[in-house]
């Protein structure tokens, strides 16, 4: 799936989260946390510049404490969930802005800004198409601070047998989950195995400055579902750097 495809999948998505959960509007907590806990190696005692890429409906930057005069961009190429962030936004902080993460070297609001800080709000392993992850990771690269810049993220690993619903289908060559949704079956989810995972980052140029896979730890595939199972992907948590 294209980046086109992306938005009219999440935007169809996110506006049934709303007609279940209406005028909700929370960050990813694990994500919060993982980051949070490494502040230590990317926190700035000078004003820093954040962007958090696939931010949805809120962007974690909100809740991190960062040096007075930062700077923080939270990104989506859903519009829907960028006009939601927007509603409910009561920290002046962050500018929230709908484009393709894909643009940051183009786009005017961003493209002259090297940052401090990158997060990935869970966008990675959405990614279902290689080139694309490809293109991604090589556009952090080179937004990052060289030398200073951090990229934080998590995302979904293989780290036992997989099982989901019937309307799925997971192909082990390419590792994309694919969803049946009318007549077609559209990759969803990209769920690699954590050795391909690291040799993609190396190729990639990051070095791995810190790297968790927290055992028993899931990350739901599902996004029908509140609760993992056991099939579900396991969450590998990444710091990484620029070599």
């Amino acid at each position: 799936m294209d980046t086109q495809g992306l938005k009219a999948y999440y935007d169809q998505a996110f506006k049934k989260k709303l007609e279940s959960t209406p005028g909700e509007c929370l960050c990813s907590p694990s994500l919060l946390a993982w980051t949070d806990a490494n502040s230590s190696i990317w926190y700035k005692n000078d004003p820093m510049l954040a962007i958090e890429l696939g931010c949805g409906a809120k962007s974690v930057l909100v809740e991190l404490s960062l040096p007075e005069k930062s700077k923080c961009f939270g990104v989506d190429f859903s519009r829907v969930t960028i006009d939601h962030a927007l509603l409910n936004s009561q920290n002046d902080k962050i500018v929230y802005e709908c484009f393709d993460v894909l643009e940051m070297d183009t786009h005017l609001s961003v493209k002259n800004f090297d940052f401090d800080l990158v997060i990935d709000g869970h966008l990675f392993h959405c990614l279902t198409n290689e080139r694309v992850r490809q293109q991604y990771l090589s556009s952090v690269l080179r937004k990052l601070q060289v030398k200073r810049g951090y990229f934080v993220l998590e995302c979904m690993v293989e780290t036992g047998p997989l099982a989901f619903a019937d309307d799925f289908l997971f192909l082990e060559d390419v590792r994309v989950l694919l969803q049946q949704i009318g007549k077609n079956a559209v990759p969803v989810r990209y769920i690699p195995r954590i050795d391909q995972l690291l040799e993609q980052f190396k190729q990639s140029g990051f070095k791995i400055v810190k790297f968790l896979c927290p055992p028993g730890w899931k990350i739901i595939a599902d996004s029908r579902r509140v609760e993992p199972i056991d099939g579900d992907p396991g969450l590998a948590r990444f710091l990484l750097a620029p070599m």
